[in-house]
């Protein structure tokens, strides 16, 4: 037995009542059966069970161990990476190392030296706000630039106690040699991979190096060449490409994100403007994980469900709007937040999924250190993130009318229709779900255009099972037999027909008053017939 899936218009939660002629069978001609004055066909016979619906719904199920089912959206709001957050800038920094005091001298001689001793510190220009302590690099380049005017040799001994590789300080030395042009020019380039840098100065300050520079004036020249009184010595000091593995400090109050987008609710995507229905029992849970150490401060902002239909708007009241979030207490962490709207914390959870939303639409704003700087050092790793999921979590726990759904069945009986005297179509449900169904079985030609209808108007052939109102679980299930039969210009017409198409709308039991839940015991067994009487 093939099913024929089903051409789902709305929410299936209360459709499955579709599923009565969920069985696709092809109908054999009336003289394979053999010639009797009265026959009766049956058709097929099946039994449906929850498993069956969700096959046929692009949704995640679950259930639990109740045997009650739900269905859960989940999806990623928002997710910050550390270089998103915070990056570091290329900087540059000119320092004049000119000894004080020059005298010209007409005669310098060859060979002899006089020397001077220079401590620098850099102002690194870290976002407004942002004050840098520690820092371990992954990867950035130190380019040291000498530039002197003196007609000498000279040398530079550059220390730099603030950072650190293999345990001790980086040193370099730099020589210019004097080849007869007004400026000499050195640079050399020193690769911070995993030097570790302190930022305060010996404790003093923030996003400040240091460097001790010691130059040395050589006389070069026969017999040496003069000290005019006006040279200089200059170093560039440039920090380029940088990228770290961690650093602590306070990184100031930024927004760290500020998102706006939508949630989409797949299972209302068919919604049409005949049917309602409601959850009485909907979780929307935030679901925030966080390896910045720092404190940060979420704006929930505004959460609405858009109407399918209408396209109005309906707002969730949430309160409090602003949550802190968690945040880790070492490097290597992560904290975890959890923020759970239901019915019992909020005014009208329930409410925004009355309308058969389309979309749960959201913006929020996420702001660091929200007390400002009290003492407490931040820390960001360059692995760090923050991301925020939403899981929406809706139980089939509710009540549903006028929801519409359809399926196409294969028909063939072309053949010797004069012999016919009169066709009766039975349907016998036994129920155990709690969903009446009201059919209308349109017969169609094979460019699907109608040939007639099976009912004025769509007749209801099977109410919804039993259900306690306490516990909204089915009691007992409900069986019904419908018998139709065919005028003689119907089944004249049967000729011309190609496929048989069930509309149907589907509704729980007494939807204003009674809530119901779905369970994957529940199950609808059918049997579908044909009789004929054939012409003497």
């Amino acid at each position: 037995m093939n099913r024929k899936s089903l051409v789902l218009l709305s929410f299936s939660l209360f459709t499955l009542a579709v599923l009565l002629i969920g069985c696709k069978k092809k109908i054999s001609k009336i003289a394979n059966t053999g010639w009797n004055p009265n026959i009766a066909v049956p058709i097929g016979e099946a039994t449906f069970e929850m498993s069956d619906l969700i096959v046929n719904i692009d949704s995640t199920f679950e259930v639990n161990s109740l045997g009650e089912i739900s269905i859960n959206y989940e999806e990623n709001l928002d997710s910050v990476l550390a270089s998103d957050f915070f990056t570091l800038d290329d900087y540059t920094e000119n320092f004049d190392l000119t000894p004080p005091g020059l005298v010209p001298v007409p005669i310098f001689p060859n060979g002899e030296e006089f020397t001077n001793s220079t401590t620098i510190s850099t102002s690194y220009s870290a976002p407004a706000g942002t004050e840098i302590n520690t820092l371990n690099f992954n990867s950035g380049n130190l380019v040291l630039t000498l530039t002197s005017t003196f007609q000498h040799d000279a040398t530079f001994s550059v220390t730099l106690p603030d950072l650190i590789k293999n345990g001790s300080p980086i040193t370099r030395t730099i020589n210019l040699n004097y080849l007869g042009s007004p400026t000499t020019t050195q640079s050399i380039s020193i690769d911070l991979t995993d030097v570790a840098a302190d930022f305060t100065a010996g404790g003093t300050l923030a996003n400040s190096l240091r460097a001790s520079v010691d130059a040395t004036i050589t006389g070069t020249g026969t017999p040496g060449n003069p000290i005019v009184g006006n040279e200089e010595l200059h170093l560039d000091l440039s920090l380029n490409n940088l990228e770290y593995k961690n650093i602590t400090g306070y990184f100031g109050q930024e927004v760290l994100t500020s998102a706006t987008d939508s949630l989409l609710l797949k299972i209302f995507q068919s919604a049409n403007n005949q049917g309602s229905l409601s959850f009485s029992n909907p979780t929307l849970t935030f679901n925030i994980e966080n390896s910045f150490g720092v404190p940060i401060n979420i704006n929930l902002g505004t959460f609405y469900s858009i109407d399918s239909i209408t396209g109005q708007s309906h707002s969730l009241v949430i309160s409090p709007s602003a949550i802190n979030v968690n945040t880790p207490a070492n490097m290597g962490q992560s904290a975890s937040t959890s923020i759970v709207m239901n019915k019992n914390n909020t005014t009208n959870i329930d409410k925004i999924f009355d309308v058969n939303p389309r979309y749960l639409a959201y913006n929020l704003s996420a702001t660091t250190n929200p007390a400002g700087n009290t003492g407490n050092l931040n820390f960001i790793e360059s692995t760090s993130m923050m991301k925020i999921r939403a899981n929406l979590h809706l139980p089939f726990e509710g009540s549903a009318s006028g929801i519409s759904a359809s399926d196409t069945l294969e028909y063939s009986l072309d053949n010797d229709i004069d012999l016919l005297e009169s066709v009766m179509l039975r349907l016998d449900v036994n129920n155990g779900f709690p969903v009446s169904f009201n059919a209308q079985i349109t017969f169609v030609d094979e460019n699907y255009n109608t040939v007639f209808t099976l009912f004025d108007t769509p007749t209801r052939v099977i109410n919804g099972a039993l259900v306690n109102n306490a516990t909204g679980k089915v009691t007992s299930s409900v069986q019904k037999v419908t018998d139709v039969k065919l005028s003689s210009e119907k089944v004249n017409l049967l000729r011309q027909v190609k496929h048989i198409i069930v509309n149907g709308i589907v509704s729980t039991t007494d939807p204003q008053n009674t809530n119901v839940k779905l369970y994957d015991s529940y199950n609808i067994a059918i049997k579908l017939g044909i009789q004929v009487t054939l012409k003497n």
